[in-house]
């Protein structure tokens, strides 16, 4: 134990001065400088020079894993991993100074945290079971979804959503080389839609004047090889790589690409957020992620995701159509990644789109080109004013309005309230896109 180690004074900061080295993992920054951390299983504040550290978390039988800003700027939040895994917020002000236990997220689950705003909603994922977590400090907290696993065919969905992609980035030159024989893997498919998408957005953001996106897959087998046992399990995989000819990261950047918080935005690669949920679900599907890049390069993502001997049910696969469409759409969504990746889903359908980041935008698009919008995809759980107001407000202005209400909960409870009161459909989070284009085909009356 270290002189100054005494537990009482650990327990509430007094005269407690830590080292870098003691820094667990995971970082929380705040907008004045001040910086949230993890050492040695309790979370502690830096401001001004000064630590303050917090009672040990209740109940947490592990280290901290994940770790947000939340509430304020001074809320701390975050999670536990191991035989019970818990969700908690910390709050140092000098009136609470406690940690507050939220609840348990699952037996021998590791979470990881993927986004929070300054109203402390947080999102998610706990695996194994890839399960993703939305946590309202008003009183809520729910799994909005689970992964619906089915043998797939990497290829299809490379194909479907490349194709989509390509159809707006007239750009950007796509160049596919995707293995025959490619084994089945067990996945999400409506997630891995939603991997690659951004995925595809993140290059072409890398991309300003243009140029060149290669996909390729393989099957791989993977062996004991220390160096990437640690990761994964050793077996067999189906591997698809990503290249792009963009602007390329250098190593700081590289090792917090997939960090929830971290923006390379000024460098044109994004909001980063979206590449901590490609991150999550990846892991939540037992596979890898890898990342290649030099600065003026390029960058290259590998994603590895183990093998099944289950048999593709190729007649679901031939049923499958997209339908298109040319109406004008007003997009609705707090979260800047879903709105970025959900506007390229629609533009690539044939749909003029206008994206609205809040309830408050949203009203103010649609006053302004209420004659030329046909449907309004609204998201239901926003900051500030909710979908169920903007969607009032929106009705005030047009009773004839055509509303499509999306979220990542169920229809059940809040969502069935706002279709009551005449909205149109619902559209379940995240979006798959055979199912996004048949919505929104039925809510247009074709």
């Amino acid at each position: 134990m270290r002189e100054d180690d005494d537990p009482k004074k650990r327990a509430s900061g007094e005269g407690y001065h830590l080292k870098e080295s003691e820094i667990m993992a995971g970082t929380a920054e705040f907008r004045d400088g001040a910086f949230a951390f993890i050492t040695e299983g309790t979370v502690a504040l830096r401001e001004l020079g000064n630590y303050a550290v917090a009672p040990p978390i209740p109940n947490g039988e592990s280290a901290i894993t994940a770790l947000a800003p939340g509430a304020g700027l001074k809320k701390i939040y975050g999670a536990t991993s191991g035989k019970k895994s818990h969700l908690f917020f910390y709050d140092p002000s000098p009136a609470a100074e406690h940690v507050v236990d939220i609840g348990i997220l699952g037996e021998d689950a590791e979470c990881r945290i993927l986004a929070a705003d300054t109203g402390g909603v947080l999102h998610g994922i706990v695996n194994p079971g890839g399960r993703i977590f939305r946590y309202d400090p008003r009183g809520e907290f729910s799994v909005i979804w689970r992964y619906e696993v089915k043998p797939t065919d990497m290829n299809d969905i490379i194909d479907r959503t490349a194709s989509m992609f390509g159809r707006t980035k007239k750009e950007i030159a796509v160049n596919r080389s995707l293995a025959e024989d490619l084994w089945a893997v067990d996945c999400d498919q409506g997630q891995m839609e939603q991997v690659f998408m951004n995925l595809y957005v993140n290059a072409w953001q890398a991309m300003s004047g243009g140029g060149e996106l290669y996909l390729e897959t393989s099957n791989v087998l993977l062996g004991d090889d220390p160096a990437i046992s640690y990761r994964i399990k050793p077996g067999r995989y189906v591997k698809v790589s990503i290249t792009d000819t963009g602007t390329g990261m250098d190593e700081k950047t590289r090792e917090r690409i997939f960090d929830p918080f971290f923006t390379t935005k000024a460098m044109g690669r994004g909001t980063g957020l979206g590449l901590a949920m490609v991150y999550g679900i990846i892991k939540g599907h037992g596979g890898m992620i890898d990342v290649t890049s030099e600065p003026r390069q390029g960058t290259t993502f590998e994603i590895y995701l183990p093998a099944t001997e289950k048999a593709i049910n190729k007649e679901i696969i031939a049923a499958r159509k997209i339908l298109t469409g040319t109406e004008t759409i007003l997009l609705v969504d707090d979260e800047q990644m879903v709105l970025e990746v959900t506007r390229e889903l629609l533009e690539s359908l044939g749909y003029r789109v206008h994206a609205a980041g809040g309830g408050q935008e949203a009203i103010a698009v649609y006053m302004e080109k209420r004659k030329e919008i046909d449907l309004v995809i609204l998201d239901m759980i926003m900051p500030g004013i909710s979908g169920g107001e903007t969607f009032d407000r929106l009705k005030e202005i047009n009773p004839n309005i055509r509303v499509l209400l999306s979220s990542g909960y169920s229809i059940n409870g809040r969502a069935q309230e706002i279709l009551e009161r005449g909205c149109n459909g619902f559209l379940q989070k995240p979006f798959q896109l055979e199912k996004l284009s048949r919505k929104v085909r039925e809510v247009l009356g074709e």
